[in-house]
């Protein structure tokens, strides 16, 4: 493996960790809420920046399943 594509291996698992951790977030502040620990706007902006997050990884998907079927069209 080259080390330009590890590079970018890491960078992909790095993003889905994060991704991860802002997905999960709500959920530990929903409970959270209902035990009156954290407040109920904390809950709401995390679930728009999850919904945020899941977008822009679902956009990067997209373009990554784009470019490598325009590189697979390339004739050699």
């Amino acid at each position: 493996m080259t080390q330009e594509t590890q590079i970018f291996k890491d960078t992909i698992a790095n993003m889905i960790n994060e991704m991860n951790e802002v997905v999960n977030k709500p959920e530990q502040l929903t409970l959270d809420a209902l035990q009156g620990k954290a407040d109920v706007h904390d809950v709401m902006a995390a679930v728009a920046q999850s919904e945020l997050m899941v977008q822009t990884a679902t956009t990067i998907t997209g373009k990554i399943l784009q470019t490598y079927e325009k590189i697979m069209q390339i004739s050699i």
